[in-house]
């Protein structure tokens, strides 16, 4: 009975290791100079040595990645490039002063990677002056594998991509202290104005 339950165990567990697949993307390449800033922004601003972070995330997810990024409670901002949310499948970075070279050819491993096509979009990320921005591409089409590479497709995220899918920058939700000090500056605005009444 002993080495039944032992087999079964093993073979429960082998199917949970092998529910998880690999995928290879890589940001082919930084699409940020092919775009737009910002609004009120120049190339002054990002640099030579701007990192610009990439998560990589379902498309099917992309509406609830966006909202774990904009409805946050400060926590995200500083645990980007390294979020433990499922939502988020990989991180990579590139340099904003290499504007020619690709990013680092990325291995993601998740749960949510499958061994059929999918589509997955890439979210970019710059901070600006102490706020963070990010923008989305438009999905390309990649394939997860379980052990040899050859056997998937690697989506390579393309400035014309980005250019068709991003848009405008988005703002990230300020941290708690920053809206606090806000609020704060808020109301002690309204106080003045009423006790000079």
């Amino acid at each position: 009975m002993k080495k039944v339950m032992m087999t079964a165990f093993a073979v429960v567990l082998a199917a949970g290791m092998a529910s998880a697949a690999n995928l290879q993307w890589s940001i082919a390449r930084n699409f940020v100079t092919n775009g737009n800033l910002p609004e009120g922004k120049n190339w002054a601003d990002v640099g030579t040595e701007k990192d610009l972070t990439y998560a990589l995330v379902l498309s099917t997810d992309l509406s609830v990645a966006l909202g774990l990024i904009t409805n946050v409670d400060g926590s995200f901002i500083a645990t980007i490039g390294n979020n433990a949310n499922a939502v988020f499948l990989d991180w990579g970075n590139k340099t904003a002063g290499n504007t020619n070279g690709a990013m680092d050819l990325q291995a993601g491993n998740s749960d949510k990677i499958t061994t059929s096509s999918a589509n997955y979009v890439a979210i970019a990320f710059m901070q600006l002056e102490g706020t963070w921005y990010y923008t989305y591409s438009a999905p390309a089409v990649g394939v997860g594998y379980v052990t040899d590479p050859d056997l998937g497709t690697a989506p390579a995220f393309t400035g014309s991509l980005f250019t068709a899918g991003m848009g405008a920058w988005g703002v990230i939700a300020p941290e708690p202290v920053s809206a606090a000090l806000l609020a704060l500056g808020l109301a002690a605005v309204g106080l003045r104005r009423r006790f000079r009444k």
